[in-house]
């Protein structure tokens, strides 16, 4: 684009005087601006690493990294909000404007209408969606209400609908020929509608009740709003039963298999579907997830994975402890108690005991979660050659393997390895939300973009005729 304006710039036709005040060419500027202030927003934002990589990395301009926003979505509403605002009333009253005067056309009495009548729906709509019409306020010690952004922003939405409407079969007399831009403003009202009522009664049913920490990574919010599904499991998440039914390889990515429920009050199964996220792990991005949602006419169940564990990392961990015998020791998953000794343990048919000796350690087993068994590793002696051999037991239940190493006779401690296997996790961290009414938004964009074409469509065709 730069290229083109510098290439092209003395063509660019150059204005007499400024725009009048009440034309259209103003306030078309004015939008345009309002559009490139919310771009500029976004881009920002979402460019900080960028940033940061170029201010302090290249240029070494600071030492000290941008720090994105702890609140991104308030960061963004905090201004998109109100530039929805000023974009909602300019595409609904633009329209009444004329080209290169400065003075309002009798037709703008319509503007008027549909402002009256946006406001009555405004209030229907409010108080059906929930959406405030007061907000409190605070600056310093002075509490009050005041008019809510959001309420604001749904009659600017309400407006440009019901203006272009009004517009298009008042004015335009309902000829689809000539009625480009009007269709365009049309979508957009209807765009920003599905936006706010989208947004404003969004519902996270992935709440993690159980209270469980996942790490430094996840902030309040999100520690609150995402739950643990680990495989086969069922949990309640809203009017579903979820459960994770495991994951499919897709190179790169890995498909996450999240299965749905709904049950009438009789408890029969009265729908049931199952969604796809997938994500991968990547070297240099870390996660990177992709949601799958399922759409009714109404809403869109929204689920996205937050964490998978990395099992490409597995690691087996052998440590050595010294026990004798009533001694207790601690493993990462375990405690060991050392009851007692057996000098007959049982020995392999068909093994040649002449001439060694074994004895055997009976360890009692307990996990961390209740789980409990009992161990005999056996030490065989060899007296001709004083050489050693050893059976270790192996648990493939608690992933567990002992083994003895040595004896002391001096001290009667038993020198235990213990070699505790790094198990491939299977679950994953995910959260799910309801949005009602997003087709709104889609239905906004492809009406936005057909009077787009349509204007299009005409301007060639009377580009051609000429």
């Amino acid at each position: 684009a730069l290229i083109l304006l510098a290439y092209r710039y003395k063509q660019l036709p150059a204005q007499d005087k400024e725009e009048e005040f009440r034309s259209r060419e103003f306030w078309m500027f004015i939008g345009a601006l309002v559009l490139i202030f919310s771009a500029v927003q976004m881009t920002f934002t979402t460019s900080i690493p960028v940033w940061n990589l170029l201010i302090r990395d290249w240029l070494h301009l600071t030492d000290k990294k941008i720090a994105p926003p702890s609140d991104v979505i308030g960061h963004y509403n905090s201004i998109q909000v109100w530039l929805a605002i000023l974009a909602g009333f300019g595409t609904a009253l633009i329209q009444y404007l004329s080209y290169k005067a400065n003075k309002l056309p009798s037709t703008i009495r319509w503007g008027w209408y549909s402002l009256g009548i946006a406001f009555v729906l405004s209030i229907a709509v409010g108080y059906g969606t929930g959406v405030d019409f007061l907000i409190n306020t605070a600056i310093k010690d002075y509490h009050f209400k005041f008019i809510s952004p959001y309420y604001l922003m749904l009659l600017a939405s309400l407006y440009a609908i019901v203006a272009n409407v009004a517009y298009l079969v008042t004015i335009m007399k309902s000829n689809l020929k000539l009625s480009g831009g009007t269709i365009t403003h049309f979508g957009f009202g209807v765009f920003l509608l599905g936006v706010l009522i989208s947004q404003h009664q969004k519902e996270t049913i992935s709440l993690n009740t159980a209270g469980v920490n996942y790490g430094k990574d996840f902030n309040s919010k999100e520690l609150a709003e995402n739950i643990l599904l680990v495989r086969d499991s069922v949990y309640k998440m809203g009017e579903y039963e979820v459960s994770y039914k495991g994951f499919k390889p897709v190179k790169p990515n890995s498909l996450y298999e999240v299965h749905y429920i709904k049950r009438a009050k009789d408890g029969t199964v009265a729908e049931e579907f199952s969604l796809f996220p997938n994500a991968q792990i990547n070297p240099k991005m870390g996660m990177v997830a992709n949601p799958d949602t399922k759409h009714y006419l109404t809403k869109d169940v929204f689920t996205h994975v937050s964490s998978v564990p990395d099992n490409t990392k597995l690691t087996d961990k052998t440590v050595n402890y010294n026990a004798g015998v009533g001694d207790t020791f601690y493993t990462r998953k375990n405690y060991i108690v050392f009851r007692s000794l057996n000098t007959k343990p049982p020995i392999p048919d068909g093994y040649d005991m002449k001439g060694k000796v074994a004895v055997s350690a009976i360890l009692d087993i307990k996990t961390l979660d209740g789980v409990t068994a009992t161990a005999e590793p056996i030490y065989v002696i060899n007296m001709d050659d004083n050489s050693v051999s050893t059976a270790a037991y192996e648990n493939e239940q608690l992933a567990l393997g002992i083994n003895i190493m040595k004896i002391n006779p001096e001290n009667k401690k038993f020198t235990f390895a213990v070699t505790e296997k790094d198990l491939s996790s299977d679950f994953i961290i995910m959260k799910a939300i309801i949005f009602p009414y997003i087709k709104l938004v889609w239905l906004g964009g492809i009406i936005t973009f057909l009077g787009i074409f349509l204007s299009m469509y005409r301007r060639f065709s009377e580009n051609k005729v000429a």
